[in-house]
C-alpha cells in the first residue's frame, strides 16, 4: 500500500470555552494541546447529524434509565428484592421485604436506581416490569415465583410512611 492510500479521520475537540485550536491566540490557553494534524477544516462544510437519544429498554416500553426507589439494603447488594411496586403516579419502588426502622442514620432510607441497572443484577425482575399502575409483586425469596395484587392503598409516600413508621 503506498503511502497516498493511506486515510485518516481527525478528531478535534473545542475547548471549555466552545473555541476552536486553531482559534486561540495562544498555544495552551485552552487548557488542551491545540495541535490539528493537516489543514484547518472548513467546519461549516462538515455534516451536521441531528442529536438523537439513544434509549434502551430494559423491557419493551420501559426504558432502562427509569427511575427506581431503593432501600439501602437493596441498593448495596446486602439483601434482593423482594418487593416490587409499580404505583398509581408509575413511580417504581424496589424493597427487601424486611422492616425498616426509619432511623436517621441513613442506613435503612431510601436511594435511587436505575431499574435496568436492577434488573442486570436481578433478571428475574423482568418477570414483574409488566406490573400495571397501582400493582405489586412480592416473592418469598430468590428464585421463588412471584405473587401479584393490586396495591391496597394509593400513594408511594403514604406506603413509605407505614414502611418506616413515620406518621
Amino acid at each position: 500500500m503506498a503511502d497516498s492510500d493511506v486515510t485518516a479521520v481527525q478528531l478535534v475537540v473545542s475547548g471549555r470555552d466552545h473555541r476552536w485550536p486553531w482559534e486561540y491566540e495562544e498555544v495552551g490557553d485552552q487548557g488542551s494541546s491545540p495541535v490539528v494534524v493537516g489543514p484547518v477544516p472548513d467546519i461549516a462544510a462538515v455534516p451536521r447529524r441531528p442529536w438523537v437519544e439513544h434509549v434502551h429498554e430494559a423491557v419493551p416500553g420501559v426504558p432502562y434509565g427509569t427511575t427506581a426507589y431503593l432501600c439501602r439494603r437493596v441498593q448495596t447488594g446486602e439483601r434482593p428484592v423482594l418487593d416490587v411496586f409499580h404505583d398509581h403516579d408509575g413511580s417504581w419502588q424496589l424493597l427487601c421485604g424486611g422492616l425498616h426502622s426509619g432511623e436517621a442514620d441513613g442506613e435503612d432510607g431510601i436511594a435511587r436506581g436505575l431499574l435496568g441497572r436492577m434488573v442486570d443484577h436481578d433478571p428475574a425482575l423482568l418477570e414483574v416490569l409488566d406490573l400495571p399502575e397501582g400493582t405489586e409483586a412480592s416473592r418469598t425469596a430468590v428464585g421463588e415465583a412471584w405473587m401479584r395484587a393490586a396495591m391496597p392503598r394509593p400513594g408511594f409516600w403514604g406506603r413509605l410512611r407505614d414502611r418506616f413508621g413515620r406518621r
